[in-house]
């Protein structure tokens, strides 16, 4: 099998008012997180060094907190109420804490790990390279009327009650890992909202893998759910609980996920060239249009197609340390980049721009990470550029156009449609 090369498009985000922002290091210039919060302004980031730190934390509007990975930094509630919550707040982003201990008894508010309740119709909110465990639910967001929320590339474990919680909103539920709750992986009591399930997997929860109410549009693909006490999809609240159908239904898997060491905490999932005697069957099972931006025995397996789970997708700072200048706090483009038709029938135009002179080096890659073309390599001035592919020799189907300038990547998905 081919292994052990480091994927080359890495998807670059850009930082987020990094001009004039501040970045507060706890416990260098605070000594508790929540004091690091309530110094910062819209668009600061919070930096954690790794420890320890039993507090109950309430998050601030536009601000950035950031751990020193899962491992490393732990956010321990004493089992007293939420252990971080954003009450009020709209826009923000959670990553790279383990998060333990809410709370553990009674309804919520009051006993979730990560609890968010905006109460706005607008914002985006984004929880990422996170585990959230022995809480009494693992993450919610209420009252989110008209905003978007991110749960991506988590590992959402051994809670009492549900894994995830939405109520109203849209909701990107990505490469999670969410097993061994008390109740379901999925649970919507509310009604409403939007919410798409992708590229997870859902396993060994105590009543069933994705628990829909009947009245949320709920698009499900690419999953593994698998080996859930009462069964894998089911709805209700407006009656008995019944079994339903994921729509689209692409994709879904119900197998062993086969990870290395779940007793110990290990979700990577098993492959041969990485020493293990049997290979996951989430490997490269995930949504085809989406990458594994690195490759290797710690990030997606085998080829660049997203593995199922916390460790495929766009995974290319999970774990890592965090660096000033890869500071971000919402998902945006550097370079516009863009390309019109999408899809197109032989030449496409693609488009960016560059904010100073640069090297900039645009190229198409195929869905299997193979270089297709070059389609600039020099420096270039500042402004706006626009380049045709001429794909009238290449075959039908899905590519991605990769531009990058200096430290900072970018990729877009493309169809050729013949």
């Amino acid at each position: 099998m081919k292994k052990l090369i480091m994927y080359t498009i890495i998807l670059a985000l850009l930082p987020y008012s990094l001009a004039s922002s501040t970045v507060i290091n706890v416990p260098g210039d605070y000594p508790t997180i929540q004091q690091g919060i309530n110094a910062a302004s819209y668009g600061d980031t919070v930096l954690v060094a790794p420890g320890t730190y039993y507090e109950n934390v309430q998050m601030a509007e536009g601000v950035s907190l950031i751990g020193s990975g899962m491992e490393n930094t732990i956010i321990d509630g004493g089992g007293l109420n939420d252990v971080v919550k954003a009450i009020g707040i709209s826009n923000y982003l959670i990553e790279k804490f383990t998060v333990q201990n809410s709370q553990q008894g009674g309804n919520t508010p009051g006993n979730v790990g990560i609890f968010m309740n905006p109460s706005s119709s607008h914002g985006m909110k984004t929880v990422r390279y996170c585990r959230v465990r022995n809480n009494g639910h693992g993450v919610e967001i209420w009252n989110d009327f008209g905003g978007t929320a991110y749960v991506e590339n988590n590992i959402i474990e051994s809670n009492i009650y549900d894994g995830f919680d939405p109520y109203l909103g849209t909701v990107y539920l990505t490469n999670n890992v969410i097993v061994y709750n008390g109740r379901d992986g999925y649970h919507d009591w509310s009604g409403g909202g939007v919410i798409y399930i992708k590229n997870n997997i859902f396993a060994e929860n105590g009543r069933y893998g994705i628990f829909k109410h009947r009245d949320t549009p709920v698009f499900i693909s690419y999953n593994d759910v698998w080996n859930n006490a009462q069964g894998a999809y089911y709805e209700g609240y407006s009656g008995p609980p019944t079994p339903f159908n994921p729509n689209p239904g692409t994709g879904e898997i119900a197998a062993d996920p086969l990870f290395r060491d779940p007793a110990g905490g290990d979700f990577h999932l098993c492959e041969d060239s990485c020493g293990y005697l049997v290979d996951s069957p989430c490997i490269d099972a995930g949504d085809p249009g989406i990458l594994d931006i690195l490759l290797g025995c710690d990030w997606g397996l085998e080829y660049p197609v997203s593995d199922m789970g916390i460790y495929g997708g766009n995974n290319g700072d999970f774990q890592t340390g965090v660096e000033y200048d890869d500071i971000t706090l919402l998902p945006e483009s550097i370079f516009n980049l863009r390309c019109y038709p999408n899809p197109f029938n032989a030449a496409t135009t693609i488009s960016f721009t560059l904010p100073h002179e640069s090297h900039a080096n645009l190229a198409i890659y195929d869905i299997l990470g193979r270089r297709v073309e070059t389609l600039v390599n020099r420096i270039m001035p500042a402004g706006k550029h626009s380049i045709q592919w001429d794909a009238s020799g290449d075959v039908s189907g899905s590519y991605f156009y990769v531009i990058k300038v200096g430290g900072n990547i970018e990729a877009r998905k493309l169809v050729l449609l013949k």
